[in-house]
């Protein structure tokens, strides 16, 4: 089995007067995804870094920009949220590949991608997962 570990990172208003309120509250807007597959034995084995140019909060936040080091030039040279979703199916080796992608600096999405896969080499993730059925099902009962 493999398993892939996804995070991404979010621009926010400049203020809450320039939130957007309509059609909904839209607080903040994925500006960075990352995601990193591991193997059987929770080993990386592949990884995807996207930027994502912002389509409704163009101006990035100061305080985004300082925790996550993004400029806002690489934003502007971002993917579109729309094609990050293409319907094609590529590896995530293509998808590094295609990305011309370089090691990133710390806290961004690629690299809280990693954080998470090393957290989840240290459970056992197949009693967590049998318990976490066991628990929706306990659940589902209740609620039923």
């Amino acid at each position: 089995m493999k398993y892939i570990v996804l995070d991404m990172e979010w621009n926010r208003p400049e203020s809450r007067a320039k939130c957007i309120k309509s059609p909904v509250r839209l607080r903040g807007e994925i500006i960075q995804i990352g995601a990193v597959m591991l193997n059987e034995d929770l080993q990386e084995v592949s990884s995807l870094e996207i930027k994502v140019k912002p389509r409704f909060y163009r101006k990035l936040h100061r305080d985004v920009q300082a925790l996550t080091s993004i400029s806002p030039q690489e934003l502007q040279n971002g993917l579109p949220f729309q094609e990050t979703l293409e319907n094609r199916q590529f590896s995530l080796d293509y998808a590094v590949y295609y990305f011309e992608l370089k090691g990133s600096k710390g806290h961004d999405a690629l690299n809280d991608a990693r954080d998470t896969a090393a957290v989840i080499r240290e459970l056992d993730l197949e009693t967590f997962i049998e318990e976490e059925r066991e628990w929706r099902k306990e659940s589902a009962t209740t609620i039923a």
